[in-house]
């Protein structure tokens, strides 16, 4: 999609307000343009969210514009856990297998995401991580569709909460509460020593100030209660995009009889533009704009994988159709000035010919390639995944008395297991177990075979440290002939 300027725009929506934050994004700081709340009663069944989210569109020309948008924390699964990798690829993984834990649901029908907050000693880090329905998350991107709006990502709107709380250094107290209120909704993140320790929201129907208060009341209880090791004297920082924080604050510190403040340190990262905002801090919007510029560590975008991989051949069909159209160009033009040139029809058409007899052996190679390439994916596809192969080795394990303390996966080689035993009859229990399985289901382990086996002594008893290797036999392709 081509868009028709340098700024971006963070977009959220519910059915009690739209949010739209217009920035020129900088890394020396943002540019905010326009800020707009639009509020009202709305519902999804009606169709007269879509039909609001459609005239906001048009109103604000967002189907030309570069728009993220923020998907709503109320309707996401949250935790925050620490996993012993500091890889994208293999956090990825490891929290795809956690996800059922979330959410009772087949993995087939959530959306998971993660993003590594901070890496620790001992190859370890510390995640946050995201499961949502995905019917829920798809139903949120068919309304912004109909209004003619394909955001670049979906982002989280703890993670922006989180972005502008952590930009351009985290906040100096060392126990502190960003609160984002609205007149139906309140989300928070609780820091400690600038570290995420705490995530919560929620929604009301009724927009009476005194629910509000009662929500937050409610949050900060649970905030104490399950985050150990933090100070009783909390620093609360209060935003909002529509309300005017300095009361808002206000009412809050008299309720809550802690110090309440407006969220001023999230408005660090903006250079131009803060007496747009007038007395509101919009901070996940703001923390959306610095997301998308990447002043942050990674975002973690909600966006469904089946969404990413269709724009991915969009943009494929789209790059060929662009340079098939470039050649033709060139094709037509060389054409007209060569007609021009020797003004023999004949003439013309011959070179027509050894033009087109050229380009048959670059076509041909053009398709062959092209079906070799299927031919691969096709392969790839039904090839196991690594998590499926450790899904199906871990299932093999005797219930107790024997562990695994590394999982190593080559795709060219094979894979590597390496454990710990109390007593030596389990670890033959185990090899014994993934041969069987590779006779009747996975053939691979079938090859496997034990490395070594080590017996010593640690705290005054036995344990055996063992090591399968389960190799993976060569594949001889014949090539074939077009």
């Amino acid at each position: 999609m081509r868009h028709n300027s340098k700024s971006l725009c963070i977009l959220q929506y519910d059915e009690c307000s739209i949010q739209l934050l217009k920035a020129i994004p900088s890394h020396s700081g943002v540019e905010i343009q326009e800020c707009i709340v639009e509020t009202g009663n709305w519902m999804y069944s009606d169709g007269s969210m879509s039909r609001a989210l459609i005239r906001f569109s048009e109103e604000h020309d967002l189907s030309r514009s570069q728009v993220y948008a923020v998907f709503p924390r109320h309707d996401v699964a949250v935790r925050i856990n620490e996993l012993p990798s500091q890889d994208e690829a293999e956090v990825s993984g490891m929290v795809e297998l956690m996800a059922g834990e979330m959410l009772p649901l087949p993995l087939e029908e959530l959306v998971v995401s993660s993003s590594i907050l901070d890496t620790l000693e001992g190859g370890h880090s510390r995640v946050l991580i995201a499961a949502a329905r995905k019917s829920t998350v798809e139903e949120y991107l068919e309304l912004l569709r109909i209004a003619g709006i394909e955001p670049v990502q979906l982002l989280l709107s703890t993670r922006c909460l989180l972005a502008a709380a952590e930009y351009p250094h985290s906040l100096p107290e060392p126990d502190v509460l960003l609160l984002e209120c609205t007149g139906t909704s309140v989300e928070c993140i609780g820091l400690h020593e600038g570290q995420l320790v705490y995530s919560r929201s929620a929604t009301w129907q009724d927009s009476s100030p005194d629910m509000l208060l009662e929500k937050v009341e409610k949050i900060m209880t649970a905030f104490q209660r399950e985050s150990l090791g933090v100070a009783s004297d909390l620093n609360v920082y209060v935003s909002s995009p529509g309300e005017p924080v300095n009361a808002l604050a206000s009412r809050l510190e008299t309720h809550l009889g802690l110090s309440c403040r407006s969220a001023i340190p999230v408005l660090r990262g903006v250079r131009n533009g803060v007496e747009v905002l007038a007395d509101t801090i919009p901070a996940t919007l703001l923390g959306g704009v610095l997301l998308a510029q990447e002043d942050v560590s990674p975002a973690l975008n909600l966006l469904p994988s089946n969404v990413l991989e269709a724009r991915q051949r969009d943009s494929t069909q789209t790059r060929v159709l662009r340079i098939g159209a470039g050649i033709l160009s060139v094709l037509i033009l060389s054409t007209v000035l060569y007609f021009q040139a020797i003004g023999s029809r004949e003439d013309y058409l011959e070179t027509l010919e050894m033009q087109a007899d050229e380009l048959r052996p670059a076509a041909r190679a053009i398709v062959i390639k092209r079906n070799h390439l299927q031919r691969l994916q096709q392969r790839v596809e039904q090839k196991n995944t690594v998590y499926e192969y450790f899904g199906n080795i871990a299932g093999q394990m005797p219930d107790k008395g024997i562990n695994l303390t590394r999982f190593s996966y080559r795709i060219d080689d094979g894979i590597t297991l390496q454990g710990r035993a109390d007593r030596i009859g389990r670890f033959d229990s185990f090899i014994d177990n993934l041969r069987s399985l590779g006779r009747s289901v996975y053939p691979q382990l079938a090859q496997a075979q034990e490395m070594y086996r080590t017996l010593r002594k640690e705290r005054g008893k036995d344990v055996w440290d063992y090591s399968i290797s389960i190799p993976f036999p060569e594949e001889n392709e014949e090539g074939e002939e077009e």
